[in-house]
């Protein structure tokens, strides 16, 4: 067992992000071995390039704001605060803040993304 004070960990650009920052609350400082929890700020206008984890599912909890992730065929979903988007393992997306203000969201990572 280990307490976590997540304010103590580096906040750092999202890489492949612009306008977003993300802070481990649990992965490879703590020595996380099969998931990756981060506490992450999309600003307004703020968007990740389209991607994929090819083998890591993906969680987002909104805690404040909006996100909207739309995936490689088009499809979109726009989460706001006290809800959560899925994305499958493999599944071509990418996300933005479409808000007029910034949003804090808690992303889950399963298995850590390598």
């Amino acid at each position: 067992m280990r307490l976590i004070d997540p304010k103590k960990n580096p906040v750092t650009p999202t890489p492949d992000h612009a306008g977003v920052t993300s802070q481990e609350i649990a992965g490879k400082l703590v020595g996380a071995k099969t998931c990756e929890v981060k506490l992450g700020v999309y600003e307004p206008g703020g968007r990740s390039i389209v991607h994929t984890h090819p083998h890591s599912e993906h969680v987002l909890y909104i805690l404040e704001g909006q996100l909207t992730v739309i995936d490689g065929a088009k499809n979109e979903a726009t989460a706001f605060a006290e809800q959560a988007l899925y994305v499958p393992a493999g599944e071509v997306h990418m996300a933005e803040n479409r808000g007029a203000g910034r949003t804090r969201y808690i992303a889950v990572t399963a298995p850590h993304p390598e």
